[in-house]
Protein backbone atom coordinates (compact mmCIF):
# COMPACT_ATOMS: atom_id res chain seq x y z
CA UNK A 1 0.00 0.00 0.00
CA UNK A 2 1.31 3.40 -1.00
CA UNK A 3 0.41 6.83 0.98
CA UNK A 4 -1.85 9.01 -1.25
CA UNK A 5 -2.24 6.32 -3.66
CA UNK A 6 -3.98 3.64 -1.57
CA UNK A 7 -4.79 5.54 1.67
CA UNK A 8 -3.99 9.38 3.07
CA UNK A 9 -1.74 9.07 5.52
CA UNK A 10 -1.32 10.55 8.89
CA UNK A 11 1.95 11.57 10.67
CA UNK A 12 2.71 9.78 13.51
CA UNK A 13 3.29 13.40 14.87
CA UNK A 14 0.06 15.03 13.49
CA UNK A 15 2.25 17.60 11.78
CA UNK A 16 0.47 17.35 8.30
CA UNK A 17 -3.23 17.01 10.02
CA UNK A 18 -4.26 20.25 7.63
CA UNK A 19 -3.88 18.48 4.61
CA UNK A 20 -5.30 15.25 5.98
CA UNK A 21 -8.33 17.22 6.71
CA UNK A 22 -8.27 19.21 3.19
CA UNK A 23 -7.81 15.78 1.23
CA UNK A 24 -10.75 14.46 3.24
CA UNK A 25 -13.09 16.79 2.12
CA UNK A 26 -12.12 16.58 -1.35
CA UNK A 27 -14.89 14.03 -2.55
CA UNK A 28 -13.40 13.16 -5.83
CA UNK A 29 -9.75 12.77 -4.49
CA UNK A 30 -11.76 10.12 -1.87
CA UNK A 31 -13.32 8.95 -4.74
CA UNK A 32 -9.69 7.92 -6.44
CA UNK A 33 -8.11 6.97 -3.19
CA UNK A 34 -10.86 4.07 -2.92
CA UNK A 35 -10.68 3.42 -6.86
CA UNK A 36 -7.09 2.75 -6.46
CA UNK A 37 -6.99 0.44 -3.76
CA UNK A 38 -10.01 -1.76 -5.27
CA UNK A 39 -7.81 -1.99 -8.55
CA UNK A 40 -4.52 -2.52 -7.04
CA UNK A 41 -5.95 -5.04 -3.97
CA UNK A 42 -9.39 -6.63 -4.94
CA UNK A 43 -9.46 -6.67 -8.76
CA UNK A 44 -5.53 -7.15 -9.24
CA UNK A 45 -6.58 -11.11 -7.53
CA UNK A 46 -2.81 -10.52 -6.00
CA UNK A 47 -3.76 -10.93 -2.57
CA UNK A 48 -6.18 -13.82 -2.84
CA UNK A 49 -6.23 -16.65 -0.26
CA UNK A 50 -5.66 -18.66 -3.20
CA UNK A 51 -2.57 -17.20 -4.31
CA UNK A 52 -1.32 -17.58 -1.00
CA UNK A 53 -1.59 -21.39 -0.94
CA UNK A 54 -0.21 -20.96 -4.54
CA UNK A 55 2.88 -19.40 -2.73
CA UNK A 56 3.13 -21.87 0.70
CA UNK A 57 2.43 -24.86 -2.07
CA UNK A 58 5.19 -23.81 -4.40
CA UNK A 59 7.74 -22.99 -1.57
CA UNK A 60 7.02 -26.68 -0.13
CA UNK A 61 6.90 -28.33 -3.34
CA UNK A 62 10.52 -26.48 -3.74
CA UNK A 63 11.37 -27.96 -0.53
CA UNK A 64 10.04 -31.21 -1.35
CA UNK A 65 10.69 -32.19 -5.20
CA UNK A 66 8.59 -35.22 -4.25
CA UNK A 67 5.28 -33.39 -4.34
CA UNK A 68 3.16 -32.92 -7.61
CA UNK A 69 -0.17 -30.59 -8.90
CA UNK A 70 -0.83 -34.58 -10.17
CA UNK A 71 -0.33 -36.11 -7.55
CA UNK A 72 -3.95 -36.99 -6.17
CA UNK A 73 -2.85 -35.98 -2.22
CA UNK A 74 -1.19 -32.74 -3.46
CA UNK A 75 -4.45 -31.88 -5.59
CA UNK A 76 -6.61 -32.38 -3.11
CA UNK A 77 -5.50 -29.51 -1.26
CA UNK A 78 -6.19 -27.03 -4.34
CA UNK A 79 -9.66 -28.81 -4.68
CA UNK A 80 -10.04 -27.72 -1.43
CA UNK A 81 -9.08 -24.65 -1.59
CA UNK A 82 -11.22 -24.76 -4.55
CA UNK A 83 -14.45 -25.60 -2.31
CA UNK A 84 -13.83 -22.94 0.41
CA UNK A 85 -13.58 -20.00 -1.77
CA UNK A 86 -16.84 -21.27 -3.88
CA UNK A 87 -18.69 -21.62 -0.40
CA UNK A 88 -16.73 -20.11 2.50
CA UNK A 89 -19.63 -21.03 4.83
CA UNK A 90 -19.03 -24.28 4.99
CA UNK A 91 -15.48 -23.80 6.06
CA UNK A 92 -15.64 -20.75 8.84
CA UNK A 93 -15.28 -21.83 12.27
CA UNK A 94 -18.97 -21.02 13.07
CA UNK A 95 -19.88 -23.77 10.35
CA UNK A 96 -17.45 -26.19 12.04
CA UNK A 97 -18.64 -25.53 15.67
CA UNK A 98 -22.20 -25.84 14.08
CA UNK A 99 -21.44 -29.27 12.66
CA UNK A 100 -19.38 -30.49 15.48
CA UNK A 101 -22.59 -29.63 17.99
CA UNK A 102 -24.63 -31.53 16.28
CA UNK A 103 -22.42 -34.48 16.29
CA UNK A 104 -21.89 -33.93 20.17
CA UNK A 105 -25.55 -34.13 20.89
CA UNK A 106 -25.89 -37.18 18.09
CA UNK A 107 -23.87 -38.87 20.32
CA UNK A 108 -25.42 -38.24 23.82
CA UNK A 109 -28.96 -39.23 22.36
CA UNK A 110 -27.59 -42.53 21.25
CA UNK A 111 -25.59 -43.36 24.07
CA UNK A 112 -29.13 -42.28 26.00
CA UNK A 113 -31.33 -44.25 23.93
CA UNK A 114 -33.00 -41.08 23.07
CA UNK A 115 -32.33 -41.10 19.31
CA UNK A 116 -35.17 -42.93 17.72
CA UNK A 117 -37.91 -40.78 19.85
CA UNK A 118 -35.39 -37.45 18.80
CA UNK A 119 -36.07 -38.22 14.62
CA UNK A 120 -39.82 -39.20 15.43
CA UNK A 121 -40.72 -35.50 17.43
CA UNK A 122 -38.31 -34.29 14.45
CA UNK A 123 -40.96 -35.60 11.97
CA UNK A 124 -43.33 -34.47 13.46
CA UNK A 125 -41.96 -31.01 13.81
CA UNK A 126 -41.30 -30.77 9.87
CA UNK A 127 -44.66 -32.25 8.95
CA UNK A 128 -46.58 -29.33 11.88
CA UNK A 129 -44.29 -26.54 9.95
CA UNK A 130 -44.92 -27.48 6.40
CA UNK A 131 -48.95 -27.37 7.35
CA UNK A 132 -48.17 -23.71 8.66
CA UNK A 133 -46.27 -22.97 5.26
CA UNK A 134 -48.90 -24.52 2.78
Amino acid sequence: LKPGVHYIEIKKDWSNITDVIRQIEDVEFCEQIADNAYRDIVESDLYTYRNFVQIVLSHVKSVHQHMSINNPDDSRYLKLLELRERFPLIFSPVAFSIAYLKDVVYKCLLKLNLYEDYKRIEAIFKKTMMKNYV
